[in-house]
């Protein structure tokens, strides 16, 4: 089915022509009917990226759900994974991340997740779609009046602990290479590590709302492989500009994508039922090492919430696309690259601590 704004990451395209203030307004007053209409809490938990648009898309986003009742939470500059918690933890009626992922500077998306740290259903993004081509209801007045808090930042630090306790052997004495794309990781990632034991040497960390995924990121991986040989660091990880997925790279410079990410946990930990979940883009030189060892691919189409659907299906403890967007289903329903690099790492450690025990597991 066709739909007129959402594609399959919610609404992204350009700030300020197709991703107007107008219709971040519009997905606001929107969603927030759609929360009353389905009887959940009119609450939603606000995160974005570091895109100069970022504060005037959300500013827009808000007034659009304060408009129908529902109170707004927005906590600023933090990696999607970080709004996906929130949302759970925090019995909000949505989530919302501002960001267009990998995407250059100048675009900007708008992506819903459900109460359950789950991506929106195609079935319902279209609900809300429609319902931004309607007349906007009759407007509430005084205390009604949705309220929007900017001042506190709730859920952060507990995804912080989240994340620290991934790793309970620690990664005291590991070189880290962190390319942080200038994007949605940049603080927080070096904390977590640095927690953990680890040392830390950063690039794109220094934001200036133009410069996300320029050059560096998880769609630049010669970035990540170069400081990862040039700081002698024991394995590097690139997050993307929102920081839902991750790749990595070993001491030699070789890269570590998506499906060796996989490859490497899954065979490391062997947990019942050997079932991995990748797609329709992933090796066939995974697909027959996984085999190969044991196991079970259910492959689907790409997007991940396609790929969460066949993890909840078959029960897999794991799933993917090669691109790094990479599902612990135990930890939560969508791609989250910090948890992604607190599990690989982890299995680093416990191989020697050197990426390249986990990279050359099959022949790409």
């Amino acid at each position: 089915m066709s739909r007129k704004y959402f594609g399959t990451d919610g609404v992204r395209g350009v700030a300020n022509v197709k991703l107007s203030p107008e219709i971040a307004y519009r997905i606001g007053h929107s969603a927030g009917r759609y929360l009353i209409e389905r009887g959940l809490p009119p609450k939603v938990y606000v995160g974005r990226d570091t895109r100069r648009s970022g504060p005037m898309l959300g500013a827009a986003l808000a007034a659009g759900f304060c408009t129908v009742g529902v109170d707004v939470v927005a906590v600023g500059v933090v990696p999607t994974p970080a709004v996906s918690f929130g949302a759970k933890k925090g019995g909000f009626g949505l989530g919302v991340m501002i960001s267009a992922s990998h995407n250059p500077a100048p675009d900007n998306g708008i992506k819903l997740i459900s109460r359950i740290g789950k991506k929106l259903s195609d079935e319902d993004e279209s609900h809300i779609e429609a319902l931004m081509d309607q007349e906007p209801l009759d407007r509430p007045t005084g205390a009604e009046i949705g309220f929007l808090n900017s001042a506190t930042r709730p859920w952060v630090s507990e995804y912080v602990d989240f994340l620290v306790g991934l790793v309970p052997e620690r990664l005291d004495g590991m070189k880290v290479a962190v390319d942080a794309a200038h994007g949605a990781a940049y603080e927080l990632a070096p904390i977590v590590l640095e927690r953990l034991g680890a040392t830390v040497t950063l690039v794109g960390a220094e934001p200036d709302g133009d410069n996300i995924n320029h050059g560096v990121g998880a769609t630049h991986p010669a970035t990540i492989k170069r400081l990862t040989l040039e700081s002698g660091s024991d394995v590097g990880v690139s997050f993307d500009g929102d920081a839902d997925r991750a790749i990595f790279s070993d001491e030699l410079g070789h890269l570590i994508n998506g499906d060796r990410v996989i490859a490497g946990w899954a065979s490391h930990w062997r947990r019942e039922p050997k079932v991995v979940v990748g797609t329709v883009m992933s090796n066939t030189g995974f697909v027959r090492f996984m085999e190969d060892h044991g196991f079970q691919v259910a492959l689907t189409k790409v997007g991940d919430k396609y790929v969460s659907d066949e993890i909840e299906r078959t029960g897999a403890h794991i799933g993917g696309e090669q691109s790094g967007h990479t599902i612990f289903p135990e930890h939560g329903p969508t791609g989250d690259g910090l948890a992604t690099a607190m599990e690989m790492l982890r299995v680093v450690a416990r191989m020697g601590g050197k990426g390249s025990a986990s990279s050359k597991l099959y022949d790409a």
